[in-house]
């Protein structure tokens, strides 16, 4: 049969309109020790549903209602001595050997006119040593390679936020990596915004730095090294979206790719914008890498133009095509050519005009090279 175990209730006094009546409470309490040996242990108390050969008996903690807040559910281990440890609060379902063990659900209630409460997972302070630490881990499987997922999802509209905390001092990093792996490719990092329904647009990326009082962080895109024997470093690949309608009207444009160097906002003659480099890899033994800039082709128009250009302004700046410099062997050759065609494409070598006073129109000069070995000739220019 059932056991029920019942406090008294309580009644307010009529002199106080009855609202200050108080429920009597039920305590369960193990027996304490009195001996002070390391392996002396205060007696547990223990809740347990009833066994079955079917459905196991639950166990349920429900708070009382009540008429503006219903009362609070406290699980947790009682404070610890000075010098000794607190004790821990483990909530797992049980082990299963041929069906599968039950979930863990952790969840506040519905509301239909107030706000929804939260659920905060935050490990203890420290006053001394390092804070404690929150871990969020899948389950491992026997099966290699087959894992339980981890998903932090917000609700429809929400946003979902990964921040360290701030600090006096240095703040701590945030790191996104996929697990190592022994004997196969190791995962994938993917990072997106969600896909958007026809006339919108999709969600922005945007990967920045902090801003500093001094020098501002620097970001850097760095694929993987390779160890092996004819091992080929990662690339790094930058694609803009596609225009992917086939309309025959206006089926859509691809996207640009714009790189540009930040900016110097402060009025002084020192203040220079950042530059951009673009420069192939080295190499110790062989050719070093090569950096070519080309335009996109088209089915049944021209190709797109390529525009190497200083920035007008009050004095605009040079623009300087070279070989580099060879200490040994013979430097590089610059090719200025137009390609090949039915009507083939003219090469212009153009000075700009002079519009102020007295001044004179800029030169053009063909030089060629000298020569300062024995018996060298210099460089011939032939027109």
């Amino acid at each position: 049969g059932d056991m029920l175990l019942f406090a008294g209730d309580g009644a307010g006094a009529i002199s106080s309109g009855g609202k200050y009546g108080r429920g009597g409470s039920v305590y369960i309490t193990a027996g304490g020790v009195t001996g002070e040996g390391s392996q002396s242990a205060g007696g547990s108390v223990e809740l347990a549903g009833g066994a079955s050969t079917a459905i196991g008996g639950s166990v349920v903690l429900v708070s009382g209602s009540g008429g503006t807040v219903s009362g609070d559910v406290k699980i947790a281990s009682n404070d610890a001595h000075k010098f000794a440890n607190s004790g821990s609060v483990s909530i797992s379902s049980g082990d299963s050997l041929g069906g599968s063990s039950g979930s863990i659900s952790i969840s506040t209630g519905d509301t239909a006119e107030s706000y929804v409460g939260a659920i905060q997972l935050s490990a203890g302070s420290s006053t001394i040593g390092k804070g404690g630490d929150v871990r969020v881990s899948s389950g491992q499987s026997v099966d290699v390679g087959n894992g339980g997922d981890a998903v932090f999802e917000s609700g429809e509209g929400g946003s979902v936020f990964i921040q360290t905390s701030s600090s006096r001092q240095l703040s701590g990093s945030i790191s996104l990596t996929s697990g190592s792996s022994a004997f196969d490719e190791s995962g994938e990092v993917v990072i997106a915004s969600g896909p958007s329904s026809d006339g919108n647009k999709s969600g922005d990326m945007k990967v920045s730095t902090g801003t500093s009082g001094s020098t501002g962080g620097t970001l850097q895109l760095i694929s993987g090294n390779a160890r092996d024997v004819s091992g080929v470093g990662g690339g790094i690949e930058i694609f803009a979206g596609n225009g992917v309608s086939a309309d025959q009207y206006d089926g859509g444009n691809g996207g640009s790719v714009l790189i540009e160097a930040g900016a110097a906002e402060g009025e002084g003659v020192n203040d220079i914008g950042g530059s951009i480099t673009i420069k192939g890899g080295n190499s110790i033994a062989a050719s070093g890498g090569s950096v070519t800039v080309k335009s996109g082709y088209s089915e049944q128009e021209v190709s797109g133009e390529i525009s190497i250009s200083s920035t007008d302004g009050i004095g605009t700046g040079d623009v300087s095509i070279s070989s580099g410099m060879a200490s040994d062997q013979k430097s590089g050759t610059i090719y200025l050519a137009s390609g090949s065609a039915s009507q083939a494409g003219s090469i212009n070598l153009n000075v700009g005009s002079s519009h102020s006073h007295a001044t004179a129109g800029g030169d053009v000069f063909l030089r060629s090279g000298s020569a300062y070995g024995s018996e060298s000739v210099g460089g011939t220019i032939f027109l």
